[in-house]
């Protein structure tokens, strides 16, 4: 008596599921397409709503209204797979930006190219230091290049610490004038040197 009971509750609530999921299939269907934009994800996240009602039905009671329960089901599977998406173009956006400081700075980082344009500053250095009177160039040279103190410069020249500051300042614009150009490429070639 007891089996044909447990029989005829397991038909009842295969026909209640069978009548609730035609009757509001379609609605779960379209709550979802409202959530997430996307047909085919709505149909599979409809079918997943009414799997978890079908493994649940022993702790279901079918007479009683269960739409509020699947719209409830529906919006919370919905708000995980946004909230994947979300992370999953969170984390790939900052993949590419990542892989893209990484190629500029490998890039700075090449030899060859460090070679290339070091050569080129190189070269329009000695051509600006050409360019200088002989003594802002000296003087110029000693401060940079010897890493000598104004003072330990004013006393070898015999001049004034103001007369190696004017010298220094005209250096510096004359240098200004000729590598504006390569500023850009002066400082990312002294960056990737310091690293």
């Amino acid at each position: 008596m007891i089996v044909k009971q447990k029989d005829n509750e397991k038909n009842n609530s295969a026909s209640a599921f069978e009548e609730i999921y035609l009757s509001y299939y379609h609605k779960i269907r379209s709550f979802c397409r409202n959530y997430l934009r996307d047909d085919d994800l709505s149909k599979s996240v409809a079918q997943e709503v009414f799997e978890a009602v079908w493994n649940n039905r022993e702790n279901l009671n079918f007479s009683d209204e269960l739409l509020p329960y699947l719209f409830i089901l529906a919006k919370n599977r919905c708000l995980n797979i946004l909230k994947r998406d979300k992370v999953q173009h969170c984390y790939s956006e900052y993949g590419f930006n990542h892989n893209r400081e990484s190629l500029n700075y490998d890039s700075l980082k090449d030899s060859t190219i460090n070679v290339l344009y070091g050569n080129e500053v190189e070269h329009l250095l000695n051509e600006a230091l050409l360019k200088m009177p002989e003594t802002v160039r000296s003087t110029f040279c000693q401060s940079r290049f010897r890493n000598l103190t104004y003072e330990e410069i004013a006393g070898i020249q015999n001049i004034s610490i103001k007369t190696v500051e004017y010298r220094i300042m005209y250096a510096l614009r004359v240098l200004r004038k000729i590598l504006k150009d390569y500023l850009p490429i002066l400082l990312g070639y002294l960056s990737a040197e310091l690293f």
